[in-house]
């Protein structure tokens, strides 16, 4: 081994350098978001409502994806 051969350091592993990007890039977007909101050009999404009737409730086994009565006005994805 050449004697100017960088000796193994904190951080330097395959994983570890990949998680450190990883937190690099989630911080990145977070700071983005925080700057669109600041800005005023990013909306919230409006609050969640489910209107489905009891009857749903009773249709949907939970197995799989949601089951909604022929009449239910929502329609929703969490049943």
């Amino acid at each position: 081994m050449p004697r100017d051969h960088q000796k193994p350091q904190p951080g330097d592993s395959p994983a570890e350098r990949w998680a450190a990007r990883q937190r690099d890039a989630r911080e990145q977007r977070l700071q983005e978001l925080a700057r669109l909101r600041e800005a005023g050009e990013l909306q919230e999404p409006p609050p969640f409502s489910c209107d489905c009737p009891p009857t749903c409730d009773e249709l949907d086994d939970w197995s799989g994806k949601p089951v909604h009565a022929p009449d239910c006005p929502c329609g929703c994805d969490v049943g």
